[in-house]
């Protein structure tokens, strides 16, 4: 008799646990929704962040000031956007006499020595065209063309990011991350999906 009840008691406590485990199996996709926002409650999130839709669309100007990094090259960089499509890479407060990188209407450097202007054309154009937006890629992503993907978390020196790949209609490609905690922009990562050049018959 002993023995029956301890078999009853376990065939219920196995019961008991298997109704917990199942449940917590059900659970764990709404557990993983919970802590992982989709790419579209991360944009709503820093669009309030930078002050509301209505405010960012009221921006005329803006200067961005940070650090580029391309490869061990790294060096403090500054560029600013105007309304409705004029970007300069460097300080206008303070012009950079050697070299200048502009968008005006088509793209074009200026290089102090020797003294010239150059018209940029192809991808050097084209990546230049791409910063244009004052504001910004993840504002209206979707009016753009662009698709956008939650890439998972980065941490970018002591804070912690949401790593957004945006991929537009041209094939371009960035990264945007945005602070897990202040929902801004802590970073900016580019790059490019060449297409395969056509063929030659």
């Amino acid at each position: 008799v002993s023995s029956c009840r301890v078999l009853v008691v376990r065939g219920a406590a196995l019961r008991a646990w298997f109704i917990l485990g199942t449940a917590f199996l059900l659970s764990r996709p709404a557990l993983a929704a919970q802590t992982s926002p989709t790419a579209d409650e991360i944009v709503s999130h820093h669009i309030d962040a930078r002050g509301g839709a209505e405010k960012i669309r009221d921006l005329r100007t803006i200067v961005y000031r940070g650090t580029y990094r391309e490869g061990d090259y790294v060096v403090d960089a500054v560029m600013a956007l105007m309304r409705p499509f004029f970007k300069l890479v460097g300080d206008p407060d303070q012009p950079n006499s050697s070299f200048a990188e502009v968008y005006d209407g088509s793209a074009w450097e200026y290089y102090g020595d020797p003294g010239i202007v150059v018209r940029t054309g192809g991808a050097a154009a084209a990546a230049t065209r791409h910063g244009l937006a004052i504001d910004g890629p993840l504002f209206e992503y979707r009016e753009k063309g662009s698709t956008i993907e939650v890439e998972g978390v980065e941490t970018v020196g002591a804070r912690s990011a949401w790593r957004l790949r945006v991929r537009m209609q041209d094939g371009f490609e960035e990264d945007e991350l945005i602070d897990r905690e202040t929902w801004m922009l802590i970073a900016s990562r580019k790059g490019t999906s060449e297409p395969e050049p056509p063929s030659i018959l």
